[in-house]
């Protein structure tokens, strides 16, 4: 789930005129065609997801990643049906927020209560 800026660093090495207003007009034009879906769930850059499938997205608030989190049919018919009520739901976005596991794994003893706690001196 890269942001256009980290799109931009990553291909810069073999288009070095490769402009980050180029990136953003590619990412526009993508997303217009259905290709990409673009996440705005978190932080002030947006990010960008290939995957069309429906699923749901986990943001660790501690290192700022984004993990895709499978949802099954059962579920996102459910969903469906809470969100319909009489509406036109046109899409179905499920965000999770916390800390991930890898953030968890690596705070060790320091992880407590959903929170990562400062190494004590």
């Amino acid at each position: 789930h890269p942001t256009a800026a980290a799109l931009h660093a990553r291909v810069r090495p073999e288009i070095p005129g490769l402009s980050l207003g180029t990136v953003y007009r590619n990412l526009a034009i993508l997303k217009a065609q259905g290709k990409i879906r673009e996440l705005t769930g978190q932080g002030t850059q947006a990010r960008y997801d290939a995957d069309l499938k429906p699923h749901a997205h986990f943001y660790c608030r501690n290192c700022g990643a984004v993990y895709d989190l499978p949802m099954s049919a059962d579920v996102r018919r459910e969903l469906g049906q809470l969100a319909g009520k009489g509406h036109g739901v046109e899409t179905l976005e499920v965000q999770m927020r916390g800390i991930c596991s890898a953030c968890i794994k690596k705070a060790g003893k320091n992880y407590s209560g959903g929170r990562i706690h400062e190494q004590e001196r």
